[in-house]
């Protein structure tokens, strides 16, 4: 992740940057909502399954010593090509200003894992991404619709439990992973039917380990990210939620490249050993007369089985 040309800086920059990796609830893509596929080159391709392909269960008999049948899934290959990011501070102060190296090497570091939170929220805001989608409504839902999860009557817990059973039975694989937005977890804390699930004074405290255990879910991963859409020096300076009212139910799979999954997160890694496809650099500019610190990203987010997802919309109103 790290790499400098002035070793007096690996310690201070090494703690000071790899902080914002403790926080993993601000950070979704960078800590594992996805499988990760570090590769050695920008671009390549990868297996698309489809529901025939995993369903497919047509072992035969054969005589011994005959050939065996045989069997070609035939996957389609479908490519990808990593996209590059970077950005640069010059810590001109270094002298004066304490840790300012060090700050601006955090803020960047920072920057660059909210990066692939924007970046999947582009992904998660399209429904055609996905193998269905369900839009939410205030009462009398059509099949294709639930009651929204802010309402008195609605019953998120089924909700969850009837599109996850969609899922497995198109794809024979159990979808245990969900990404919700902020705005939606705190709609949940006042849910009606969740509280009716609280069974402890533990219950009452709603975390994402909590409404894990009562969707039945490996894990719920809550979208804090937020980015600053005015240009640098603007003085409206607003900022906008990366997801908002929205839910994925999906199946995540491995961090492998021929493995079933909804999303894969392709990294690519010819700069170097780096963490979430990120790398830091400082080196010194005497044009400038000042310490540069910069990092680097190049990645892609690729939908590799739409139908291992369920996009819900208009979560509440």
């Amino acid at each position: 992740m790290l790499q400098h040309t002035d070793a007096k800086y690996d310690e201070i920059l090494t703690k000071q940057c790899a902080a914002p990796l403790e926080a993993k609830e601000d950070f979704i893509s960078a800590n594992g909502a996805f499988p990760r596929i570090f590769t050695q080159m920008p671009y390549g391709s990868y297996k698309q399954w489809t529901n025939d392909s995993l369903l497919r269960c047509d072992v035969e008999g054969y005589q011994p010593g005959s050939d065996v049948p045989m069997d070609d899934l035939e996957l389609e290959d479908v490519a990808y090509a990593c996209k590059p990011y970077a950005k640069a501070m010059a810590a001109v102060d270094r002298n004066r200003v304490a840790n300012e190296l060090e700050t601006k090497g955090k803020a960047l570091m920072t920057m660059a894992y909210r990066n692939l939170d924007v970046q999947m929220a582009t992904i998660l805001g399209t429904g055609a991404n996905f193998g269905a989608t369900y839009a939410g409504v205030t009462a009398s839902p059509s099949t294709a619709q639930f009651i929204q999860w802010n309402e008195a009557l609605s019953t998120p817990i089924e909700d969850v439990a009837k599109y996850q059973e969609e899922i497995r039975a198109k794809t024979g694989l159990q979808p245990r992973h969900m990404i919700i937005s902020k705005d939606v977890f705190l709609a949940l804390r006042a849910n009606a039917e969740i509280k009716a699930a609280m069974r402890t004074d533990a219950d009452k405290i709603v975390t994402p380990l909590t409404l894990a255990r009562f969707f039945d879910m490996d894990e719920v991963l809550v979208v804090n990210s937020i980015k600053n859409t005015s240009k640098e020096g603007a003085t409206t300076q607003t900022k906008v939620a990366t997801l908002t009212k929205t839910v994925l139910i999906y199946h995540r799979g491995s961090d492998d490249i021929l493995s079933p999954a909804c999303i894969k997160i392709f990294f690519n890694t010819e700069y170097g050993d780096q963490t979430n496809g990120a790398i830091l650099e400082t080196y010194r500019d005497e044009t400038k007369k000042s310490d540069i610190v910069r990092f680097f990203q190049d990645f892609v987010f690729k939908v590799t089985m739409k139908e291992l997802g369920t996009l819900l919309t208009a979560v509440i109103a």
